[in-house]
């Protein structure tokens, strides 16, 4: 399954005199999860891996990380 969103701040961030006037925090663009389980017969169907990215309004840049939830014994 997938997950379509507005990007969230991930960290809490003060905005100091090193960074210009009006920067956006967080910053414009979309975030995308994908989400994997285990489908295999004999397998556990506990654990879920989500695949996240943000892709950015305005450059050329992308972020990427994953999550991996085991949620058996």
């Amino acid at each position: 399954r997938f997950s379509i969103g507005e990007i969230k701040p991930r960290l809490d961030w003060k905005q100091t005199r090193h960074v210009p006037a009006g920067v956006a925090w967080p910053p414009r663009g979309k975030h995308l999860v994908l989400t994997f389980t285990s489908s295999r017969i004999g397998a556990t169907s506990d654990i879920e891996i989500d695949v996240h990215y943000e892709l950015y309004d305005g450059i050329p840049l992308m972020s990427k990380w994953i999550q991996v939830r085991n949620g058996s014994d």
